[in-house]
């Protein structure tokens, strides 16, 4: 039986709706997230599915802890990190990345691809930086002299590989990557996916928020969610020819 790297019970999170906040008194809520409940098996390629508005992309950044949720638990690895302090995530912010839709907004133009993907490093006081930068340009197919470029120099697909390498230079268990896809042409979105492929082949556990039924694709499994809730019929795990 597969170790369950993600256990998500009653999953609810809610926003301040700012623009209709009356001039007295607290904002009402949004509901975003109502009620999710599903597991992720280590090893597993899911695509996470939705329109505009149905919360895939909220769902991705509650299950990094990069948005706390508002009820409900999230378990990481047999541990709940439904409400840790930022100094408890820390450590295992090691273990899983996320990966932006837009690269050029998520990498720093004032710096080098080799100060970008060094940086979880020094964060997180590995040694060795300069081998394992190199080593996750090896990963994700760009030459080790690209190290020395700005993100500016590079196309949209170059940059979305330096995020990857980024992510992965860590050696994290899972990466979770949201609407990886989304700004890049059809020939760049297939190779950007098949380099998912490899990453997951050599044993990680990869999460793909995606609207784009293509991309979802080459998932095992597919979580769709309809506004704010998991399409149970629709939960399934694909069988890949």
């Amino acid at each position: 039986m597969s170790e369950t790297v993600y256990e998500i019970r009653d999953l609810r999170l809610s926003f301040k709706d700012l623009a209709h906040k009356p001039i007295f008194g607290p904002a009402p809520e949004i509901e975003v997230l109502k009620g999710l409940s599903f597991d992720i098996a280590k090893g597993d390629v899911v695509g996470v599915v939705g329109g505009s508005g149905s919360g895939k992309s909220t769902l991705g950044r509650a299950m990094i802890r990069l948005l706390e949720p508002s009820a409900g638990s999230i378990r990481f690895q047999g541990r709940d990190i439904t409400h840790l302090d930022e100094e408890s995530l820390r450590p295992l912010r090691r273990k899983f990345q996320m990966i932006f839709q837009d690269p050029m907004s998520s990498l720093n133009p004032r710096r080098t691809v080799f100060a970008i993907i060094a940086a979880p490093l020094r964060l997180h006081g590995f040694d060795q930086i300069s081998n394992r930068v190199e080593t996750a340009l090896d990963m994700v197919g760009l030459p080790r002299d690209f190290k020395l470029r700005y993100p500016h120099e590079l196309s949209g697909g170059q940059r979305q590989r330096v995020a990857v390498a980024r992510a992965l230079v860590n050696r994290p268990d899972l990466l979770l990557a949201d609407e990886p896809t989304g700004n890049l042409d059809t020939k760049t979105s297939i190779e950007i996916m098949a380099l998912f492929e490899e990453i997951h082949a050599a044993g990680n556990t990869v999460i793909v928020v995606t609207h784009e039924e293509d991309i979802a694709a080459h998932a095992h499994r597919i979580v769709r969610l309809r506004d704010g809730v998991v399409s149970n019929d629709d939960q399934q795990r694909a069988v890949k020819a």
